[in-house]
């Protein structure tokens, strides 16, 4: 199959604001990133750290903020949604703009005239800066470092003489770093990572990203959407199933983004954004649980 990576999608920019969740989490400065922390409730302990790497909407978006807190309060665990973009997230005002477009009241002349204009006019305005500041080698190595340094350095409750598991989780743009993450790392250094979960990764040129893989990695994602067409989703699925030590779940109908963006009023989109979110609960207790019981 011949690797090709398209190059926009309008989907990923497209998606339900939720404004019926309320975060819980604190804002703190964490090797030198803003992040959003959420911890399980007292008395829960938690198992390991899960780092959340956003989609393009950034670790300031409710939707992904709140899940932070479901994935604490569930795995448990401490979640990290950190700033990873330096400011160059898509503006968050696009997911209602987004919906009102989609929306079957809308009237066809505000639809056209207005709303159209002034979406797109703000996409192609942040695009090009966001592809720029963040090509793949500068985030990735961003990433690294944060990671290499929560590992020997680590945020309450754990300690550096305890090092911690750690799991990433990646949506959307996001997904594509989760993904990379899973593959070995550079000789002489150690990946901290233990493994991952993503959900309608973006980005991603398969198979020459997908081969590589080597820690355990969990995919959900539609059967097909705009970044992976049947025929990419088949081949990505083939991968995995290969290397025995991932999974990959397909959720037929659901929309590109269904694991963040969802529209919780949609009862087929929500049920697909409450069963990813149980895919990656599953995942990370699994491996968790396993790193900690061959650790005794």
């Amino acid at each position: 199959m011949t690797s090709s990576v398209p190059k926009f999608c309008a989907k990923c920019f497209q998606g339900t604001l939720r404004g019926d969740l309320e975060p819980t989490g604190t804002v703190e400065i964490i090797h030198g990133l803003p992040t959003y922390v959420a911890r399980p409730d007292p008395p829960a302990v938690a198992t390991g750290i899960v780092v959340i790497i956003p989609d393009a909407f950034g670790w300031e978006l409710r939707n992904t903020r709140a899940l932070a807190d479901s994935y604490a309060r569930r795995i448990p665990a401490v979640v990290l949604l950190p700033d990873l973009m330096a400011g160059h997230a898509f503006p968050i005002n696009l997911l209602p703009l987004s919906d009102e477009i989609a929306a079957e009241s809308t009237t066809f002349v505000r639809r056209t005239f207005v709303l159209k204009p002034k979406f797109y006019l703000s996409l192609a305005y942040h695009y090009i800066p966001f592809l720029t500041s963040l090509r793949p080698p500068v985030t990735l190595s961003r990433l690294q470092t944060y990671l290499s340094a929560l590992k020997a350095d680590p945020p309450a409750p754990f300690t550096s003489s305890i090092p911690p598991k750690i799991g990433v989780a990646g949506f959307c743009w996001g997904g594509k770093y989760a993904i990379l993450l899973c593959h070995p790392p550079d000789p002489g250094n150690e990946n901290p990572v233990t493994c991952a979960f993503t959900a309608h990764p973006s980005l991603v040129d398969v198979p020459r990203e997908i081969n590589p893989i080597a820690l355990p990695l969990s995919l959900a994602n539609g059967v097909t959407d705009e970044w992976m067409t049947g025929e990419k989703v088949a081949e990505f699925k083939r991968v995995l199933d290969i290397k025995g030590n991932c999974e990959t779940r397909l959720y037929d109908g659901a929309k590109h983004g269904f694991a963040v963006r969802g529209d919780p009023n949609d009862e087929r989109q929500a049920r697909f954004g409450m069963e990813a979110e149980d895919q990656a609960v599953a995942w990370y207790k699994k491996h968790f649980e396993t790193v900690a019981e061959g650790s005794n």
